[in-house]
């Protein structure tokens, strides 16, 4: 009888570790071999995806990775070839141009099929063309111009109105026909040049001479009866042309005599 019993209690013990180790086998269920048609719709939460911020070096055809540092939108990759990892989403909600958002950072588009950018923006590698009476305002600060033309050659192949500077600094504008240049009045440093007092001559910058109209002369002098200034060093050099007499224009220099700032009649 007791040997009954015994066996009896053996026989309870291994069906309750054989349930216990089926039971343990159970949670660990292999979904590729041991699942069919699986529905998580019901489920409280799913991740899918392996996550990561640093993508593995290894990877086999198929695998896919959600990149946790990535912008939203491009977060998902997928291993297309042998190591190697694809972005799979592609549209990525970083910093935009739309409305009034600010654009930071760094952005390359080397790789683009084309940019298009919206208005006021505009290329710098390509020609810019602006609807007409599109104004273009280019206010200096108070350390930086505002527009620079950087001097060169002249250009060979210009249309009319448009502007250059020359190798040596010169000024000029092409009318459709000829290219002209502007003459220069040399100012000190960044200090620009004053306007010229009545009754000066101005000089000819580099490059360019004296030339003489069929009837007038490049620089005159308006004959006046007042008498200008000569008493000072620095008066000395001016001309005048004196019509004080009716009859008669003479033509005087300011000239030292005697050491004293006086008109000097020439003829």
């Amino acid at each position: 009888m007791k040997s009954k019993t015994v066996f009896r209690f053996l026989s309870g013990g291994v069906l309750l570790a054989l349930a216990a180790g089926c039971a343990w086998a159970q949670t660990q269920v292999d979904l590729r071999t041991q699942s069919k048609d699986v529905d998580f719709s019901a489920a409280t939460s799913t991740k899918p995806f392996q996550t990561g911020a640093v993508l593995p070096g290894l990877c086999s055809r198929g695998q896919v990775l959600f990149k946790t540092d990535a912008l939203a939108g491009a977060n998902f990759y997928a291993c297309t070839a042998a190591n190697t990892w694809t972005v799979e989403g592609g549209n990525a909600t970083g910093p935009t141009l739309g409305g009034n958002n600010a654009w930071s950072g760094n952005n390359d588009f080397t790789a683009a099929a084309g940019v298009s950018l919206p208005a006021p923006w505009v290329a710098t590698t390509i020609a810019n063309t602006y609807t007409a009476g599109a104004k273009q305002v280019f206010p200096p600060s108070a350390t930086t111009a505002g527009l620079r033309i950087v001097g060169g050659s002249v250009p060979s192949a210009m249309t009319g109105g448009d502007l250059f500077v020359t190798a040596t600094g010169l000024h000029g504008i092409f009318d459709g026909t000829n290219a002209n240049l502007f003459p220069i009045v040399v100012g000190s440093g960044t200090t620009p040049a004053g306007a010229p007092s009545s009754g000066k001559c101005v000089e000819w910058g580099p490059g360019f001479s004296l030339v003489l109209a069929a009837s007038n002369s490049a620089c005159r002098s308006a004959p006046t009866s007042t008498d200008p200034v000569c008493m000072v060093t620095a008066d000395i050099g001016k001309q005048w042309l004196d019509n004080t007499s009716s009859l008669t224009t003479h033509f005087k220099v300011c000239a030292a005599v005697a050491s004293t700032p006086s008109w000097v009649t020439v003829f």
